[in-house]
């Protein structure tokens, strides 16, 4: 990403200095002098996204897990921990940071455990804690659920099929 970075920087910098240096139409010239660096920070806002890396938004209300990890609290570091879910709503994956609870992390070892076994595991996120409040930040906000075992079609019969 380093590197990416500093060759969108020398390439900015080259396209104003020759926008600067050749003659020309100015408002075109300053259009474009403005458009590189917004076009720039554009491209920083969303290559977290592009790399795989989780989000921190809310994960959607339903979902089909698909795997998560856990990362405990260490008191050492005095990182308070997070769990990472990767979640798929329809056939598109994301990854989703959410902040640690021992019940999440036990129901996402359960859910794995499942997953590994070829189960498929549906989630949904509660709308409140136990507590009256909160939202999808609070602890234990999901519930985790197995899905029946996908059913093949039914065959239809043929009526009157000459062979």
């Amino acid at each position: 990403m380093t590197i990416l970075a500093i060759a969108f920087v020398i390439l900015a910098g080259l396209l104003l200095w020759l926008l600067a240096a050749v003659r020309g139409r100015w408002p075109v010239k300053l259009a474009l002098i403005c458009a590189v660096p917004a076009f720039g920070f554009a491209i920083l806002a969303t290559a977290n996204s592009l790399r795989g890396w989780p989000t921190g938004e809310e994960p959607p209300k339903t979902a089909t897990f698909v795997w998560g990890v856990v990362d405990e609290p260490d008191p050492q570091t005095g990182s308070s921990g997070a769990i990472y879910l990767w979640l798929a709503t329809g056939t598109k994956p994301r990854g989703y940071r959410v902040p640690y609870s021992r019940e999440l992390h036990k129901q996402v070892e359960q859910a794995a455990a499942l997953t590994k076994r070829g189960q498929p595991v549906a989630v949904t996120r509660r709308a409140s804690n136990r507590h009256g409040g909160g939202g999808p930040r609070t602890r234990g906000a999901f519930d985790f659920y197995r899905l029946p075992p996908a059913q093949p079609p039914r065959k239809l019969a043929t009526i009157g099929v000459n062979r």
